[in-house]
């Protein structure tokens, strides 16, 4: 809270002066006008990723082959907020996400795997081990997951991403350092491959871990 005293037209003569009092009701350093949390000193700044609308996931299920590549298999758009105190340390952790498409005949969960916690209790010991930049990538460096911006269109079942998006084999070679904007190249003579924008399947059924309230 900021408040501001001063007196009549008087206060706006060069020897009169205004006193301003800042607010700091949790006592955190952080003023209460830039505070997320102003009555909590353990929490103060709520991040957004990304910062407005949401990515998209893009899966195949044959993990850890990427089977016939359309990325349809489950299409998540999803975002995440994060907590932190004054000292940037991580308090909470909050997500929302959206099933906006299915091409899989099989049944999937969704988990998510938190650096320095453990793994899913029922995740099958045959796969892969899940370090180091490759655990996600075929032989051929082909991912089983992808993340993309909002306005992309994930392909029509069994339509090949490379056969939609005509760069994508080159950023897959180039290891994602170059062709960063492949979700964007649309193959011009085969536009009739890709769905519609993931934003168009949006409603309001989402599924959501909340933060704490203010």
């Amino acid at each position: 809270m900021i408040s501001v005293q001063s007196g009549p037209a008087s206060a706006l003569v060069a020897d009169e002066s205004a006193v301003y009092s800042v607010g700091d009701a949790d006592g955190d350093g952080v003023i209460d006008v830039r505070d997320a949390y102003p009555n909590d000193s353990t929490r103060a700044v709520v991040a957004r990723f990304p910062t407005s609308a949401y990515h998209v996931l893009g899966f195949e299920d044959l993990y850890p082959t990427v089977g016939d590549a359309d990325y349809n298999d489950a299409v998540v758009v999803f975002a995440f907020e994060q907590v932190t105190n004054t000292a940037g340390e991580v308090k909470d952790i909050g997500a929302v996400f959206h099933l906006i498409a299915r091409g899989s005949a099989f049944d999937h969960l969704l988990g998510l795997h938190l650096p320095g916690w453990d793994g899913l209790d029922d995740r099958p010991p045959w796969l892969p081990e899940e370090t180091g930049p490759g655990a996600f990538l075929d032989d051929e460096g082909n991912p089983w997951m992808i993340v993309v911006p909002y306005d992309w269109c994930f392909p029509l079942e069994q339509v090949p991403v490379w056969a939609a998006y005509l760069d994508f084999d080159d950023w897959v070679a180039a290891g994602g350092t170059s062709h960063n904007h492949w979700y964007h190249e649309v193959n011009p003579d085969a536009p009739w491959l890709l769905g519609n924008y993931a934003q168009t399947y949006l409603k309001s059924h989402d599924w959501q871990v909340d933060l704490p309230e203010p």
